[in-house]
């Protein structure tokens, strides 16, 4: 049953993000229950991955369905925030691209034979950090102002931009190595001239 702690952890993320969805849809939404279910579902990511080190229980799966709870999470925030009026309105599309380019530069950075296709890097993590901590941050800072956040939208969405720009590169650098051209057969054959004359000099130094 510990074994399949990481996962329930997970599932429950998803459970968490539909239960945001519905909070923030309706026609009153409740921006208080909002931000502690994003602090609740920011508290599942960290200690799903906990659990999965703790107990030997991380898999190629496992990985696969924390990364799609945590897009799933991130784009369901931006969206339901972008309509709501309290991100730039290019924020949720920002989030879209850039979990679209991490799946697609994934595949192609994978080793070949690699048993997952996600690949990892530090700017993505922090970018990906950072939409986990938009949508919190900025239902706190409407509950305490009444006013919509940009600043961290605006700072998170250079990150992750950044972080795509560096990845794209990496794949447009991403070349196998080039084959060693094959000697000519002038140059493969020997000089037996120059092996004659090398041999009968050496014999007279003899």
């Amino acid at each position: 049953m510990t074994v399949l702690l990481p996962g329930l952890l997970t599932a429950m993320r998803v459970g968490l993000t539909a239960a945001l969805a519905v909070v923030l849809g309706r026609g009153a939404p409740d921006f208080a229950a909002a931000f502690w279910l994003c602090l609740a579902i920011i508290g599942s990511d960290l200690l799903d991955g906990q659990a999965a080190r703790r107990l030997a229980a991380g898999s190629t799966w496992g990985a696969r369905f924390d990364v799609a709870a945590d897009g799933l999470y991130a784009l369901v925030a931006a969206f339901m925030l972008g309509r709501l009026g309290l991100v730039p309105t290019w924020y949720p599309a920002v989030v879209t691209v850039k979990l679209a380019e991490f799946l697609s530069t994934s595949r192609l950075l994978s080793p070949p034979g690699s048993p997952t296709t996600l690949v990892f890097d530090p700017l993505g993590r922090l970018a990906a950090a950072g939409f986990m901590t938009v949508p919190p941050a900025v239902l706190a800072e409407y509950l305490l102002t009444g006013r919509s956040g940009g600043g961290l939208p605006a700072a998170v969405t250079a990150l992750a931009l950044g972080a795509a720009a560096v990845r794209i590169a990496r794949v447009l650098g991403h070349r196998r190595p080039a084959r060693q051209a094959a000697p000519s057969p002038q140059a493969a054959k020997p000089n037996r001239s120059f092996n004659a004359r090398s041999s009968s000099s050496s014999r007279c130094s003899l």
